[in-house]
């Protein structure tokens, strides 16, 4: 069980997450050394689901990363990474959600569902009241407290990262017409 919370800023990316490790029925703190969020090389990843898949990832990121920040290269990221784990361990499925930070922008997943982060995001067993306290303009360390305190599924230590944002440019006037004539005929 987790939480892992995500803010897009003008100028910077953070991610928050707390430490719970949950085995069977029971769970345990952690010294937050064995982290569900971690920077590996120049990407950030926090995971939630299953700790191995977690360690997995994390080291393949050691000697492998998406092409590109965009969507079609961490779906490639990911369909590379599912192929280095079924060499390892016989499964290729990627189970985890997960927020990657890397080159000023933010993408969330669900297995191979792709979504770049604009604004905020969160995953795992206390994203629904971290996502509360994003919407309520809350940082993610406060959202992940704030999960902590509500959800029985989510334990300090919070582990924090953050990266420099990509800088927005103006918006494309011109696509975002079409794209409100398009839902609005």
């Amino acid at each position: 069980m987790s939480v892992i919370a995500c803010r897009v800023y003008d100028d910077r990316i953070d991610l928050a997450a707390d430490s719970i490790r949950v085995s069977g029925w029971g769970s345990q703190r952690t010294d937050g050394k064995l982290t569900k969020l971690a920077r590996v090389r120049d990407v950030v990843v926090g995971g939630s689901g299953y700790a191995a898949e977690n360690g997995l990832i994390q080291l393949f990121l050691q000697t492998h990363r998406p092409s590109a920040a965009d969507v079609q290269s961490l779906l490639t990221f990911l369909g590379e990474f599912g192929d280095w784990k079924h060499k390892r361990t016989g499964c290729s499925k990627v189970s985890n959600a997960y927020l990657f930070a890397f080159e000023g922008r933010a993408f969330a997943t669900v297995e191979y569902y792709i979504e770049e982060v604009h604004n905020y995001y969160a995953i795992g067993a206390g994203e629904d009241v971290a996502t509360t306290a994003l919407h309520l303009g809350h940082s993610p360390r406060d959202a992940v407290r704030v999960a902590c305190e509500l959800s029985v599924f989510c334990e300090g230590p919070i582990i924090e990262e953050s990266i420099p944002a990509k800088p927005r440019g103006p918006i494309d006037v011109t696509t975002l017409d079409s794209a409100v004539r398009l839902k609005h005929p």
